[in-house]
């Protein structure tokens, strides 16, 4: 659902040991009919670029638009795997985790940011605990935190809350240390009009509980039941 993409949009979910992780499917408007690996080839080559535009967010932006739509392209196909694992040999998650960082303010890079993220942490155990080293968690939460009136940002943040959430155990006590749900209620209680934000954070919520009774207790005192019950 990122950027002029979104109306194509086919997302879906998916359960796995940890948790749920959402999927999306992009249908290509940027880049034509070229076919899958043309996409994963490009994508590859405004990983490159965007390595000298860390300082142009409107270059940035638009290059993890398209990365992003590669990134998503057939995602469950072997081609769209080895493209998540190419880019993060080429630092596109450093770079990502970097750029929201340089740009808080920039609702168009944070969630176009959001989307890689998600994206990267998509059915990977070790690239999630990559991306949480490299400061993932914070910036989820802060861009959150920082832009409760944008749905489409909302949704982004939420989605990558949810994969980054479908992971290990140590991982979900580390974001969660965060302030990750906190983030994620005052969301849902901000933005209960809007149903696709609240339906994912819920499942973020249901991800987070998951495998450990001092977290539920610590999600209770904090009004996820009462969050759950509105939804």
């Amino acid at each position: 659902m990122g950027s002029g993409a979104s109306s194509n949009a086919q997302p879906g979910t998916t359960s796995v040991r940890q948790g749920v992780e959402l999927r999306r499917e992009y249908k290509f408007v940027t880049l034509g009919t070229g076919g899958g690996t043309a996409h994963f080839k490009f994508a590859l080559v405004q990983c490159d670029m965007l390595k000298d535009s860390t300082h142009d967010q409107g270059i940035a932006t638009s290059c993890l638009k398209s990365i992003n739509e590669a990134m998503n392209d057939s995602v469950e196909s072997a081609d769209a795997k080895h493209l998540r694992e190419e880019l993060c040999g080429c630092g596109l998650d450093t770079l990502v985790v970097k750029l929201m960082g340089t740009f808080p303010k920039d609702a168009d890079l944070q969630r176009e940011g959001l989307v890689t993220l998600g994206s990267l942490a998509y059915k990977s155990d070790p690239r999630k605990a990559r991306l949480m080293d490299l400061g993932a968690g914070q910036a989820i939460v802060s861009a959150l935190e920082a832009h409760q009136g944008v749905e489409k940002l909302l949704e982004e943040g939420l989605w990558a809350a949810g994969n980054l959430s479908a992971g290990p155990e140590k991982l979900k006590g580390r974001f969660f240390a965060m302030g990750v749900a906190g983030a994620i209620l005052s969301t849902i209680t901000a933005q209960r009009q809007l149903a696709n934000v609240t339906k994912t954070g819920l499942i973020c919520i249901g991800n987070l509980s998951n495998g450990s009774e001092k977290r539920c207790a610590a999600l209770t005192e904090l009004g996820a039941d009462r969050a759950i019950i509105q939804g």
